[in-house]
Formats: structure tokens, sequence, C-alpha cells
């Protein structure tokens, strides 16, 4: 009988974990969902320049970026503003109440982006469809990790893609870095942030890198220039106009 005390206290808690899994898991998602690769401003042009690594060559790519994120929409257009030759890509995203919708413009015209062909490369980068404009918006579940730094969250994300381990700012939300996961527990590809800078007192990630740790390449990004106060009209988000 002297071990009914330490049972009743250890159902207790055991009860009383089960009780708040579920909330801290809602809570981790949502956390999540307020995380942001380029920062929370509702509108964004960005200027950037991709360098792709791959098989001991090297690649770049200049790409415009314009972004909207209003009356709970979140719409995103990147195309390739150089090489003259691939000036016909683009790629752009909308996510609104009817979910997720994307499309993909090349020479050989406008084609939407099914739901199994997520993880397409895009541009010839080591970005993909699906982790190319956010960290894992699209998670289904998400529990908190272990801090990795002072004034930085961590996630680990369910997405239909793996699960993915997101670090961001708890007071600027902006991402500091994304594991991407295989079946087996292994980091498939890691994104960094490994230049941070402020305008306006935000700061944003001047450079960052993706890493494919399977084939060994890379691509890092640079962002030239970016501007958050100019509007951009809801009519650069239209796929007829692609």
């Amino acid at each position: 009988m002297r071990n009914v005390p330490n049972f009743v206290a250890g159902l207790f808690f055991a009860l009383l974990s089960v009780g708040t899994a579920p909330a801290q898991s809602s809570d981790a998602l949502a956390a999540l969902r307020t995380a942001s690769l380029f920062g929370d401003s509702r509108y964004l042009t960005i200027k950037m320049t991709m360098s792709i690594v791959e098989g001991g060559g090297a690649k770049e790519r200049a790409l415009s970026i314009k972004s909207s994120r209003v009356d709970g929409s979140d719409k995103t257009l990147a195309a390739v503003v150089s090489p003259a030759f691939l000036n016909k890509l683009a790629f752009l995203r909308v996510k609104d109440g009817e979910g997720t919708r994307q499309w993909l413009r090349t020479s050989n015209g406008v084609k939407r982006i099914a739901e199994g062909n997520r993880n397409e490369r895009l541009f010839g980068s080591d970005f993909t469809a699906s982790d190319f404009l956010d960290a894992a918006s699209d998670a289904r579940s998400a529990e908190y990790g272990q801090g990795r730094g002072e004034g930085l969250v961590v996630v680990r994300a369910d997405t239909a893609d793996g699960d993915r381990v997101v670090s961001f700012g708890s007071a600027d939300r902006l991402v500091r870095s994304v594991e991407y996961l295989g079946k087996d527990g292994r980091v498939l590809k890691r994104y960094r942030v490994v230049e941070l800078e402020t305008r306006d007192g935000k700061p944003y990630p001047k450079k960052a890198i993706m890493e494919n740790l399977l084939s060994g390449g890379s691509t890092t990004v640079v962002i030239d220039s970016i501007d958050d106060e100019t509007m951009v009209s809801d009519r650069v988000f239209n796929p007829a106009s692609l």
C-alpha cells in the first residue's frame, strides 16, 4: 500500500500530459504558420541572385519576386530575369481559403503543378515547389523541439513531403534554418540563413543556402534589393497573365 500514493501521482501526471499534448501541438502548429522566409510584410518586391552548384559546375539566375499577403491570402510570383534564354521561366503560388494552387511557366507554356509534383526542382535549383517560398506552412501537425539559441523557436513539423525541423525567431518570426528529413530520420536537405541584414528595424535574409546532402549540390540565394512599402497589384498573380 505504500506505493499507492506514487501510483496515483504517476497516473495524475500521465493524464495531465495526455490532456496537454494536443494543445501544445496546436500551439506549435499555429506558431509555425506565422514563420516566414522573407518577413511578414503585406507586400514585398525582391531582386535576388541565385547561384547553383552541381556536379562541379556553377550557374546563376537573377530572379524577381513579388508577394502579397492580404485578406487571408498569400500570393507570390517568382520570375527569372536572366540569363535571357531562361526569362520565360516563372513560378506562381496562390494560397487562400480554397487551398494552395501552383503554376509553372516555361518556354512551352503554363502548366498547373499537381500535388504529386510538388518536389519538382525550380529553375534548376535545389529548391522545389514545396519549399521555395515557405518553411512548412502546409504542415499537418507539429511539436516544439529543443531550442538552438537565444530568441529562437524550434518546431518539428509533419508535412506531406516528410518531417521538417524549422528554427525561427521568437520575436521577428523570420526562419533561420530548416532541415528536411527522410522517413528514416536522415537529413536530406538543409536550408540556413548565413547572413542577416536589417531594413527599417526588420531583419531579412541577405544570404541563405539550400544544401542537398544527397547530391552534394547547393543553391545560394542573395537578396540584392527588397521593397516592403510599394503595393503589389493583385493582377500580378493572375495565372492567365503568366
